[in-house]
């Protein structure tokens, strides 16, 4: 018998139809171990060898596995791509007893398709021992700041709970951005505008300074002595302006920007967005978050694009070959309320957008001056703008929300014409120093600090259960348990808790990974550096 092993049930069933019947396909439903619960979980004297356990309620589907490995001939982990997935296999394989002399190959799923999963078995490879040691390590070093740094939290405070080390720098970074925020005064200016009129057709004009760009100005007194001597000025065409402008096309998206992008455009929350990509990949319909891509997807795309647009909307040259993407580019998207529709819709689009050329848009600008009489003319301008699309390139695909096109009055603004004016609009502009983090924003932060996605999105629901953290307007902002919370680690642990920190640890996570340090290297120097402020933690249960 030949076994394989996957993450999920619906893997399962899907692997079982392709493969067929002398093929057995299990679920081993994430990872099968963890850290053993109330102790440090490594033994830093030992090579900082990890010491796991089965995960509560996995007992019984241990014994169902080690069954199953005695009784098969061959082994193939096929769980999710990247270095989590390989972990979860070797996990599962460590059920094996050491006596035991079968042939065990990785398999690498890109996708949940036919010809990709055929291929895919066709070329199993070894366990990657570079990637389950950058995993370990990032576990270990992981784990190592979340018992040290509660036990000193929690000798400080006893009601304080326990958070994961992802979950103490989204408060670190919620915090920081508070910070700045309240450290540095909003910017208000007012920006002036006016309503004129050219032959019976209205248009707006803005308010420029003397070097050709928008004014702005500081104080409401101003801008009412702005309004006072534009009022019952005079307006002419001075000049128009001809130009032009290439608008490159997007990169494609990755799953950190999907999040974003989803909750602005479609109002999904991140666990949502996050559990319809796993349906998504799961149906076939895109590739694995986590994987290389497919083979041939870029050559198809381009064909897609020529057969269908055109071949002059096709480019030469693709903008950042990782990201998601569709594994049928030919099943275009449907305008479908549901969200794994949505979703796709967003994926495909950006994705085939990302291998278009270039929108390429005229614009033409008439330059307005103003003063008492022609000859008393303001040391000020106007400028009155249109777009007129030449080439819209990937905009035929992923529409441009600032995208204009040419506007009827701008053939009546002729040199030397006359406008009438009315109304002058002032309108004042506050920009904040930075903008809260919203759930997803702070999500992808995380994530770009090196968390994954999955342990950035529970750690934020973790920060929220146990009043941490609260929701207000969108804004992620710290309650006042949060806050005091915060201040402990910048107090006891300002470098562990920080992203400079996270942001180092990711760099060796990565150099492991590829072969360049070695996990006894990087959790040594971990240690020799932060170990003593860690070191009394082996009994704080989290």
């Amino acid at each position: 018998m030949k076994l394989v092993i996957v993450e999920t049930p619906a893997q399962a069933k899907t692997l079982s139809t392709i493969l067929g019947e002398s093929w057995r396909v299990e679920p081993c439903r994430g990872h099968l171990r963890d850290f053993r619960a109330g102790k440090l979980g490594v033994d830093v004297d030992n090579g900082f060898a990890p010491d796991f356990s089965t995960v509560p309620g996995k007992g019984g589907l241990v014994v169902r596995l080690k069954k199953l490995l005695r009784q098969t001939d061959v082994i193939y982990a096929a769980t999710p791509p990247g270095r989590s997935g390989e972990l979860m296999a070797w996990h599962v394989l460590s059920l094996i007893p050491d006596t035991a002399d079968k042939p065990v190959f990785r398999v690498e799923l890109a996708a949940l398709t036919p010809d990709v999963v055929r291929d895919a078995f066709r070329l199993p490879r070894p366990l990657d021992l570079r990637l389950i040691d950058a995993e370990l390590t990032r576990r270990i070093v992981s784990r190592l700041i979340t018992i040290g740094v509660n036990a000193v939290v929690s000798a400080a405070d006893e009601g304080t709970s326990p958070l994961s080390y992802a979950g103490m720098l989204g408060l670190r970074l919620v915090q920081d951005r508070e910070r700045q925020i309240a450290s540095r005064k909003p910017q208000s200016c007012w920006t002036a505008s006016a309503q004129l009129n050219v032959d019976g057709m209205s248009f707006t004009a803005k308010v420029l300074n003397a070097k050709g760009s928008p004014l702005a100005l500081r104080t409401e007194a101003q801008a009412d002595h702005l309004a006072h001597i534009l009022d019952p000025a005079e307006y002419w065409v001075e000049s128009r302006i001809r130009g032009a402008r290439t608008r490159p096309a997007p990169i494609r998206l990755t799953a950190g920007t999907l999040i974003e992008t989803a909750s602005r455009d479609l109002g999904l929350t991140p666990a949502r967005v996050l559990s319809v990509l796993g349906t998504l990949y799961e149906a076939g319909w895109i590739a694995h978050p986590d994987s290389h891509g497919l083979a041939g997807t870029r050559e198809a795309v381009l064909s897609y694009i020529q057969r269908e647009y055109g071949l002059n909307y096709a480019a030469s040259e693709s903008a950042a070959p990782v990201g998601l993407e569709p594994v049928d580019i030919t099943r275009v998207p449907e305008d479908d309320a549901g969200d794994g529709a949505a979703l796709y819709g967003l994926i495909w689009r950006h994705f085939v957008a990302s291998h278009m050329t270039p929108s390429q848009e005229s614009i033409t600008a008439a330059r307005i001056r103003v003063g008492p009489a022609r000859d008393k003319k303001y040391p000020i301008e106007l400028r009155a703008t249109s777009r007129t699309t030449l080439f819209d390139g990937w905009t035929r695909v992923l529409k441009d929300r600032g995208q204009e096109t040419a506007d009827a009055w701008l053939t009546h603004l002729k040199e030397g014409a006359a406008l009438h004016l009315e109304r002058v609009d002032m309108r004042q502009v506050t920009r904040p120093a930075a903008q809260p983090y919203t759930e997803s924003t702070l999500a992808h932060a995380l994530a770009d600090a090196g968390v994954s996605l999955t342990e950035a999105v529970a750690a934020i629901a973790h920060l929220h259960s146990t009043g941490l953290l609260a929701s207000v307007d969108g804004s992620q902002t710290l309650t006042d348990a949060g806050q005091s919370l915060a201040q402990r680690l910048v107090e006891h642990f300002d470098d562990l808790t920080g992203m400079t920190c996270a942001e180092e640890l990711a760099a060796d996570i990565e150099r492991v990974a590829a072969g360049e340090a070695s996990r006894a290297d990087v959790l040594r120097a971990f240690w020799s550096r932060d170990g003593e402020r860690l070191s009394a933690s082996e009994e704080v249960l989290l």
